[in-house]
């Protein structure tokens, strides 16, 4: 699945992570509104978790997206 970002910034500096690390394929959350890279190592899991909107422009991260995100 091929998601693009609408963001002069965003798609670049995920482009870069992308090649830094071993990403999973990104998902589309529609419960968090947002495009989800997962990465997965031997021992740990990180999550890149990029805000948009139904356009998949960048949108803005609230208070309770990232207390969501930690839960």
């Amino acid at each position: 699945m091929e998601i693009e970002y609408k963001s002069g910034w965003i798609s670049p500096t995920i482009e870069i992570m992308k090649c830094l690390e071993s990403f999973n394929e990104p998902k589309r959350n529609e419960e968090m509104g947002s495009i989800d890279y997962l990465i997965e190592d031997e021992d740990s899991k990180r999550l890149i978790r990029a805000m948009v909107d139904e356009n998949n422009n960048a949108a803005p991260a609230y208070v309770t997206h990232i207390r969501d995100t930690i839960n």
